[in-house]
């Protein structure tokens, strides 16, 4: 018997033993077997069935998942619309105020021209307005005021250079230097043209403002106490404001606030319900020094002005962050303090989850990442994950990989400081689960590693340096193991790690075959071990 073969038998026998007392895998890089006394059996035994109930709580029923794509919304609180009359407009002007009219001797009617500054008032009401020059035009009721407007009223305090009043209308077309002051609404649009569409009984209920040419809408919300709050600052091709609080954006939009920057073609914001929403290839981008970006269809956003606590992304949604994409229907962020705490995929096609050295596949998502670091990732329904093997001990172009009705992923915990991702400590698959990993068999023939294939009701993977440490398997337990072949062909050069997703495309795990075994080739077969259920 040569040396390799002899080397090959012999950790055959350890992983059937191994197999037969504990229902686990041979231990790796060469650790001698430890005695197998029943005090050690049985506090294994406690070990894994404590875990057990942790996951089967976790695969039931997670306890955060959300139920809706977005929370409802309380009903919006309108003002009582108060609609007006008509403005009759009287000029009393100024001492120094020069006043010409003529009368057009055909419709008798007047046009006159002033100047040396004007001032009037809406007889009756509390609107008034000045200006350096007018013009009125009795024939079609239109009044024109040029230089240094300004317009005040209960709601709205608005400069401009000129303004043209259309009575009939109820319409004040301002232009050149803009600037309105929305009073209840503690807002401000700036641009080159404003029209205001003024609330009268006969002609509408509530008041309009359109602001065209590239406007810039400065929206300040107010916290608890009253408190001005850090300003949104929208600016769009157009914006319109319709009754309390409520503004829509179109063309090119541009949303600012201290935490985050989305862009999109078209948004909303509410801000008596503190809620956003972007439209049409919309894209949010946090700030600060974890940045992570969210794009989908629709994407909504909730929270006060100072800081957003809820993104949700609606249709082929993608989440980019250091380290990690998520790819679903629907992907719901939770922040805390302008990072991600919490992140939920889940819709129709599934979700999917990547990291430089691993992809996760399942029907839902719950990533658990407190200061944008993940601590917990749970796969929900048909979860899959494969992951490179140490490219230190083995070269392959075959993923290591895992499935089962329910995956757990718990991650080492890393100081406050440390910026990177926290390496995988363990792995848990339940519901029909199956692993399949490789083992360095040679240190002289990296490309011709051993492999294990196990299945049972519960597995659990536990991981030192990013190699798989120890494998136990709990329930319904079987396995092979396949030593390395030195006849068999490897490639010559490792597998490299899947490159992020750049568009909404999940690839799902494969189908379950009748022993849902992977397809195993090139390789000695050793014997096949089922031990007892336990």
């Amino acid at each position: 018997m040569t040396t390799r073969r002899a080397v090959t038998t012999l950790a055959v026998l350890l992983l059937t033993a191994g197999a037969c007392g504990r229902s686990g895998a041979p231990p790796t890089g060469g650790t001698p077997a430890q005695a197998d006394t029943l005090a050690e059996r049985l506090l294994r035994d406690s070990l894994t069935r404590a875990s057990e109930d942790s996951i089967r709580a976790v695969g039931g029923a997670p306890a955060a998942a959300p139920v809706l794509p977005a929370p409802n919304l309380p009903p919006k609180k309108e003002s009582a619309t108060a609609p007006e009359r008509r403005c009759v407009l009287d000029l009393p002007n100024k001492l120094l105020t020069r006043v010409q009219f003529f009368v057009d001797p055909v419709t008798k009617k007047r046009f006159t021209y002033s100047g040396g500054g004007i001032v009037g008032n809406c007889r009756g009401q509390n609107i008034h307005i000045t200006a350096d020059s007018a013009e009125s035009y009795e024939a079609n009721d239109l009044h024109i005021l040029i230089g240094n407007v300004k317009y005040r009223e209960t709601k709205y305090a608005i400069d401009a250079d000129r303004v043209t009043y259309f009575r009939v209308e109820e319409r004040l077309l301002f232009q050149g230097n803009v600037h309105a002051v929305m009073k209840e609404d503690a807002a401000t649009l700036d641009g080159p043209q404003l029209e205001y569409f003024r609330p009268v009984r006969g002609i509408r209920d509530r008041e309009r403002v359109v602001a065209t040419q590239r406007p810039k809408l400065t929206y300040i919300e107010k916290d608890s106490a009253g408190r001005d709050q850090p300003p949104i600052i929208i600016l769009g091709n157009s914006i319109v404001g319709e009754g309390d609080s409520t503004f829509h954006a179109m063309g090119d939009v541009r949303l600012e606030r201290t935490d985050v920057l989305a862009t999109g073609d078209s948004a909303m914001v509410d801000g008596a319900r503190k809620f956003s929403r972007l439209m049409k290839k919309p894209v949010v981008e946090s700030k600060g020094a974890k940045p992570f970006t969210l794009k989908g269809a629709v994407i909504e956003m909730y929270g006060e002005a100072k800081q957003v606590d809820r993104i949700v992304a609606l249709d082929s949604s993608t989440a980019l962050a250091e380290g990690l994409t998520v790819v679903s229907d629907t992907i719901d962020l939770r922040l805390a303090k302008s990072k991600l705490d919490r992140a939920f995929a889940f819709g129709k096609t599934g979700a999917q989850a990547t990291t430089p050295e691993r992809d996760i596949i399942a029907d839902s998502l719950d990533i658990i990442m407190p200061d944008q670091r993940i601590r917990e990732l749970r796969a929900i329904g048909k979860a899959f994950a494969e992951s490179d093997p140490d490219t230190v001990k083995v070269v392959t172009d075959e993923r290591d990989w895992i499935r089962g009705d329910t995956l757990i992923a718990r991650f080492d915990s890393l100081p406050p400081a440390d910026t990177t991702q926290p390496p995988i400590r363990d792995l848990h698959a339940s519901g029909q689960a199956s692993a399949y990993y490789q083992i360095a068999g040679d240190s002289a023939h990296r490309t011709k590693p051993g492999i294990n294939y196990v299945t049972g009701r519960v597995i659990r993977l536990t991981f030192k340096e990013k190699e798989v440490e120890t494998v136990t398997v709990t329930d319904q337990a079987s396995g092979v193991y396949l030593s390395p072949d030195s006849a068999a062909k490897r490639p010559a050069a490792p597998r490299r790690p899947t490159a992020p997703l750049t568009n909404p495309t999940i690839r799902r795990p494969p189908a379950r075959s009748g022993s849902d075994s992977k397809p195993l080739t090139d390789r000695s077969l050793t014997p096949i071990w089922s031990p007892k259920n336990r």
